[in-house]
C-alpha cells in the first residue's frame, strides 16, 4: 500500500489513532476531526515519507512517528498543544519541520536523533522543553527559543556537533548538565543574568 487517506466519517467516530498496521505505506493525509494521533501510531512506518496533519488535532502522542526514517517534512499545526515523548526519534531524514504558534510543550527526546535537521524555530507559544529533545541532531546548526522559556534541561542539545551560535532567552534560570556537551562546533554563547543554576558538565567536549 502507497497511499492511505482516512476519510472523516471513519476518523470523527474514532479520534484516536490506532496503530497502523501496514508499514509499507509511504503517504498519510490525517483529516479534520481527528484530535489525537495515538503513541506508536506510525511506528517504524520506515516508507513513509509525507504525512498532512489536520488543524484538528491538538496532541500528537508518545513516538507517533518514531523511526519513520523516510519521512524528510512536517507540519504542525497551530491547533497541537503538545508533541510527546520520543515522538520523531531517529527520523533521519527529516530536514525541515515547521512548528505554528500554539504548542505549549514538547516531550523528552521528541526529536532525538533527527541527524538530517538543519534549523528549527521553537514558537512563543511554548513554554516547555523536555530533557534530550535535539539530543544527536548532528546537523543542527540553527535554533531560535522561545522568549519566555525558563529552562534547558538535561541533554538538550547534547551532540549537536554542527550547533555553531546559541542565544540563550533572558528568561533561562536553569540549564541542566551535560545540556551542551559535545557541542564542539559551539563558537558563541551568551548566558542571561537571572540564570542561577548551571548542571554539571554543561559545555564538556
Amino acid at each position: 500500500m502507497s497511499q492511505v487517506i482516512m476519510q472523516n466519517k471513519t476518523l470523527t467516530d474514532e479520534i484516536t489513532l490506532s496503530s497502523i498496521l501496514d508499514k509499507s505505506i509511504t503517504s498519510i493525509n490525517i483529516p479534520y476531526g481527528v484530535t489525537i494521533i495515538g503513541s506508536y501510531a506510525f511506528f517504524n512506518c520506515s516508507n513513509l515519507s509525507n504525512v498532512i496533519i489536520s488543524d484538528s488535532v491538538t496532541q500528537i502522542d508518545s513516538a507517533a512517528f518514531q523511526d519513520c526514517t523516510s519521512l524528510t517534512n512536517v507540519v504542525i499545526p497551530s491547533s497541537v498543544r503538545y508533541i510527546g515523548w520520543v515522538c520523531f526519534y531517529n527520523c533521519n531524514a527529516l530536514t525541515n519541520i515547521t512548528i505554528q504558534n500554539g504548542i505549549t510543550g514538547i516531550g523528552r527526546s521528541a526529536f532525538n536523533s533527527c541527524s538530517s535537521l538543519t534549523s528549527i524555530i521553537i514558537p512563543e507559544s511554548c513554554t516547555n522543553l523536555g530533557d534530550c529533545v535535539f539530543e544527536n541532531c548532528t546537523s543542527l546548526a540553527s535554533v531560535t527559543l522561545p522568549s519566555n522559556l525558563t529552562s534547558i534541561l538535561n541533554y538538550t542539545f547534547n551532540g549537536c556537533t554542527s550547533l555553531i551560535n546559541m542565544t540563550i532567552p533572558n528568561n533561562i534560570t536553569e540549564i541542566g548538565g551535560p545540556a551542551f556537551n559535545s557541542c564542539n562546533a559551539l563558537t558563541n554563547v551568551i548566558i542571561p543574568q537571572c540564570c542561577t543554576s548551571l548542571g554539571s558538565r554543561v559545555f564538556e567536549n
